[in-house]
């Protein structure tokens, strides 16, 4: 969530300055078409939004059918951090 190279050695090495993603949905996060706010809930750019409409494939991989509307995680302890879900969405997420 907080970039590798912004972030101190304490803060790479904290589990809960990361999530768990396929390689297409980890790819759109780090490049900020995806973030996750606050409470868990899976927010898309507008733009990937609008490339998505019409678009099957990304529909697919994007939409309802390829993402749920909130992160899963498997329990309290696996909870992203929420300083790093702020960075996220401050610093990395296209508004």
């Amino acid at each position: 969530m907080k970039p590798w190279a912004k972030s101190t050695n304490k803060e790479r090495a904290d589990v809960a300055n990361g999530i768990c993603a396929c390689p297409t949905h980890d790819s759109a996060f780090d490049s900020g078409l995806l973030t996750v706010t606050a409470d868990l809930q899976i927010q898309s750019a507008a733009v990937l939004d609008t490339h998505t409409f019409g678009n099957d494939s990304l529909h697919k991989a994007f939409g309802t059918v390829g993402m749920t509307s909130w992160l899963l995680v498997p329990g309290s302890a696996a909870k992203p951090g929420s300083e790093y879900l702020t960075f996220h969405r401050s610093y990395v997420f296209r508004r």
